[in-house]
């Protein structure tokens, strides 16, 4: 194929161009999905463009930072050095594939879905949803009998990286002040199987067994939706959930907006009736410059205050959240759990070797704080028996730390 220098010299640049752009936004897209629980490079572009950000990163942060920075550098060399040596045809061929990519990417979404389908095979490989685990699954499902569904609706609030060492930080004195008000459960620790936001979840629904507390749930019809306030692919949170039964709303926003679009839903949910699993996960917590509003904190712009500030604005709108449900709840048939996933990732806060999970449940008219010992298995067990629910399941029940006798 013959062609002009001047021709020749704009299509390598183009595909190099259109090349690069896609192999920076994969690597972003990569770094923020399975780090930062965000749609678009957004956060990424606020690093590079912010020294005190950049200055305030933890060296673990940091070296991912550098790693990822490496790998862009690395593919656009690849990309260029490939584009400069092949035959100008196949350049040609290159340029007209790459805009094929993006117009189908972009707006069928074929490609896309199919490379996310190999990623949920892997996902379901890995993790043994499939196989093994999904064949006890079906057969304890089989064997599954709910003898009594108790009478309660359940909010579930599941709080990113909130352990006892932010609770007794000063930062959050409203939500300590308010767990005296429920059946708080002061000695939990995280569990050898809750290592990260999905595995602490799965733990505390499962107790790492077969059967979720989504399952009974499935039998008593509970209507069952997850609010989360971050894309869903986040650590294949859509997959996850779905086995668990819930219909997924990931509004996106931040928790305190979260939370009122989540009361919103509740007040619609409890005119309908029937019983209902409203499941709420936050964010904010997991990272740094969320936009949240706390009214009587300031920061200057370092990491860690930064943190400090999304943790005080959470203190806010989870209380505030908590009693507009109690509020709302006229016939006193709502039970509230609240937890957090997973110990809080490092800081000057969360530091102490004595830390503890959150774990705490606001049942009308009971008010107690047990100190028995305990891990994130024991939550989902124990949520059951304090809303009355009845079932046939001997390992979800042996985790119950409610000691009552139904």
């Amino acid at each position: 194929m013959k062609t002009s220098k001047g021709f020749d010299i704009t299509v390598r640049i183009i595909a190099g161009v259109l090349l690069s752009i896609l192999a920076s936004l994969y690597w972003i897209r990569f770094a923020n999905q399975y780090v930062f629980a965000d749609d678009f490079p957004l956060i990424f572009f606020d690093y590079i463009t912010s020294w005190k950000m950049l200055s305030s990163m933890s060296t673990n942060q940091f070296s991912n930072f550098l790693f990822l920075i490496f790998n862009i550098i690395f593919s656009i060399a690849i990309i260029s050095y490939t584009i400069y040596k092949l035959k100008i045809e196949y350049v040609c061929v290159f340029n007209v594939l790459i805009l094929v990519y993006f117009v189908l990417a972009y707006c069928s979404n074929p490609i896309h879905q199919f490379v996310r389908g190999y990623m949920d095979w892997r996902y379901d490989w890995n993790r043994n949803i499939q196989g093994e685990r999904l064949q006890k699954r079906d057969f304890y499902l089989q064997k599954l009998k709910v003898k009594s569904c108790g009478k309660f609706n359940l909010v579930m609030i599941v709080l990113e990286s909130v352990d006892s060492n932010w609770l007794n930080s000063g930062l959050m004195p409203n939500t300590k002040k308010l767990l005296s008000d429920g059946i708080n459960f002061t000695n939990i620790e995280q569990s050898r199987n809750g290592g990260d936001s999905e595995k602490g979840l799965n733990d505390a629904l499962t107790s790492n067994g077969a059967i979720s507390i989504t399952d009974i749930f499935k039998k008593c019809d509970y209507i069952q939706i997850a609010m989360l306030g971050f894309n869903k692919s986040f650590l294949h949170y859509d997959k996850f959930l779905k086995y668990k039964n819930y219909i997924i709303k990931d509004k996106r926003l931040k928790d305190n907006d979260l939370f009122d679009e989540s009361f919103n839903e509740y007040k619609n949910l409890y005119l309908k009736g029937k019983p209902f699993n409203l499941t709420i996960i936050t964010k904010d917590t997991h990272i740094s410059n969320c936009g949240c509003k706390a009214f009587d904190l300031s920061y200057n712009g370092t990491e860690e205050d930064r943190l400090n500030y999304n943790y005080r604005a959470l203190d806010f709108s989870l209380v505030k959240l908590i009693k507009n449900i109690q509020k709302h709840d006229k016939n006193k048939n709502t039970v509230i759990a609240i937890f957090n996933d997973h110990y809080a990732w490092k800081s000057s806060i969360s530091k102490s070797v004595d830390n503890k999970m959150v774990f705490c449940i606001f049942k009308y008219g009971e008010n107690t704080a047990i100190s028995k010992k305990g891990t994130t298995s024991n939550i989902g067990p124990t949520i059951l028996d304090v809303m009355g629910i009845i079932h046939n399941n001997n390992y979800i029940k042996k985790y119950t730390m409610a000691d009552r006798k139904l």
